[in-house]
């Protein structure tokens, strides 16, 4: 995943260094970022793989505002999303 994570944000971490940030964010941030970039995805109306090369540059700022690295954010991202798809389809 951190290599995915590197090669979609262009990140210059090594897969180390992302595992390692990914592990350090708190639950609250997480839940946080999240729900901005889905924020994001959901307003362009498009799947996340469609998406995200549109809401890059929101995406890179939220990293920003939450010092984070893109990829670092990309991982919590997705793994965020998988949770919310698996309970959506479990609910439904």
């Amino acid at each position: 995943m951190a290599e995915i994570a590197r090669l979609a944000t262009d990140s210059k971490l090594s897969n180390q260094e992302i595992l390692f940030f990914v592990k350090e964010v708190d639950q609250g941030t997480r839940e946080k970022v999240c729900l901005e970039i889905d924020q994001k995805v959901k307003e362009s109306h498009l799947p996340i793989s469609e998406a995200f090369s549109l809401i890059r540059n929101d995406f890179n700022q939220t990293a920003t505002n939450y010092n984070m690295d893109q990829a670092v954010l990309f991982w919590i991202y997705m793994e965020w999303l998988n949770k919310h798809v698996v309970k959506v389809q479990i609910n439904n």
